[in-house]
């Protein structure tokens, strides 16, 4: 994206990398997905597995999460009434935001360092 491009690269960036959070009972449980090049010509919200989640961390992600007070598994065992995306990772947590914190980082920020995963990008500033 270019910066004098305008608002526009941004905005759909923005859109695109909302992490939300559904209410479980008294957890809020949010669906692990990285912003990533897929189908389109920007990167979007891609379904993940742990693996992919550990790389981007540097770490184990499930346990830097919990770490940061958050319990991790499968979307469906966190939230039984979720439709969507059951079988990926997620997180939940309670009244402490700073999971949710590092869950961004590792899934938002994390790939726009590393291109969001397209090969050959170069730096536009080295």
């Amino acid at each position: 994206m270019d910066f004098w491009s305008g608002a526009d690269d941004y905005r759909r960036l923005e859109r695109a990398g909302k992490m939300s959070l559904a209410l479980a009972g008294e957890r809020r449980v949010g669906i692990l997905r990285v912003m990533a090049y897929g189908e389109r010509e920007w990167p979007t919200l891609q379904s993940v597995v742990w693996e992919a989640l550990d790389r981007l961390a540097g770490t184990d992600a499930a346990v830097l999460l919990k770490v940061h007070g958050a319990v991790t598994g499968a979307v469906a065992e966190l939230n039984p009434a979720a439709k969507r995306f059951k079988e990926s990772p997620g997180f939940a947590i309670g009244d402490d935001p700073t999971a949710a914190f590092v869950a961004f980082a590792v899934t938002r920020v994390m790939p726009i360092t590393r291109g969001f995963g397209k090969p050959g990008l170069e730096p536009l500033h080295a």
